[in-house]
């Protein structure tokens, strides 16, 4: 029977527990002196979420290990490269997309940020929270007709797009690898086109080396004091510097973001953070677009089910 340890198992779905406890030795353990743990060297499964970077240091204490589970898309808090010289397969949701489909969360808490963001929501409830009433201060705008760009036409800039639709927006969209049918989408050829036609440009692309960085200091002259960009994507896909000379320069009006550059290791070394620090139209949130209960549950009983079915298959 296989040992599996469960890294981060605060709220983790009942029902997945359950099944993973039928055909394995399952236990849940903390980073938190983990090498100390017994159970390290004979486990060959982990359940991991977004808590801690897994690198070389920290999987060569796992001797036995063959599976590394993270029911989540993006990869980047694990070493694949490593994962790969050593036999370890990761599990994650990125190859099942039809899957994904059914999990709209991350595109719900982007629309919510843009709402924020728009009409200055967070901001008026501090200052009602300090005994404050000034409608005055707090004007936003409307998103009735105003032109949402979305990078990456795939399932979160897909539901994007439909939210943005229902509040009559206009949608236009750049992703050399897709063109959507719906023709109410507007296709650009470029990204830099993109944001100079936007008035909020939204990332919904995957960590890669063609997408490290995309938001870079060449698309400097499309900016302007009017404009507004959100993330939800993951963090690398922004050069926070640039972004960070862009509101000093006064050429963007604000930023909303879920994930930071440095979130992994020292959130007080980004750009952003210390943009929003300083005062700036900054809204950040710890990564929780894709963290409702349903959401994680359901992605949880499901890369579990995957799990046990690669397991049966190696047992062969």
């Amino acid at each position: 029977m296989i040992t599996i340890l469960n890294f981060e198992p605060d709220n983790f779905s009942t029902t997945a527990k359950e099944m993973l406890q039928q055909q394995a030795l399952y236990a849940e353990a903390s980073w938190d002196d983990f090498e100390n743990s017994p159970l390290v060297a004979q486990a060959s499964v982990i359940i991991v979420r977004f808590k801690k970077f897994l690198g070389a240091d920290v999987l060569q204490k796992f001797t036995n290990l063959s599976f590394i589970v993270s029911a989540t898309t993006g990869t980047d808090h694990i070493d694949a490269a490593w994962c790969n010289g050593n036999n370890i397969t990761i599990v994650c949701l990125k190859p099942y997309p039809e899957f994904l489909k059914t999990i709209p969360s991350t595109a719900e808490h982007c629309f919510a940020l843009l709402l924020s963001l728009l009409r200055n929501i967070p901001a008026a409830v501090n200052s009602v929270k300090a005994g404050h009433w000034q409608r005055q201060l707090f004007l936003g705008y409307q998103l009735k007709s105003k032109r949402l760009g979305i990078v990456g036409m795939g399932r979160t800039g897909t539901f994007m797009a439909k939210y943005a639709a229902a509040f009559d927006m206009q949608v236009y969209y750049y992703d050399p690898y897709v063109t959507v049918e719906n023709n109410d989408y507007i296709k650009l050829e470029s990204l830099a086109e993109l944001v100079r036609v936007a008035d909020i440009t939204s990332l919904h692309v995957h960590l890669a080396d063609d997408t490290f960085h995309l938001i870079n200091h060449g698309l400097h002259a499309y900016f302007s004091n009017t404009k507004y960009l959100l993330n939800t994507s993951r963090g690398k896909i922004v050069d926070e510097e640039f972004v960070y000379a862009l509101l000093k320069e006064n050429k963007l009006a604000g930023v909303a973001s879920d994930v930071i550059e440095t979130e992994l290791t020292d959130i007080t070394g980004s750009h952003l953070y210390r943009a929003m620090t300083e005062g700036e139209n900054v809204l950040l949130t710890p990564h929780i677009g894709g963290a409702t209960y349903d959401a994680l549950h359901s992605c949880e009983e499901f890369i579990s089910s995957r799990l046990l079915e690669m397991v049966k298959d190696t047992d062969k």
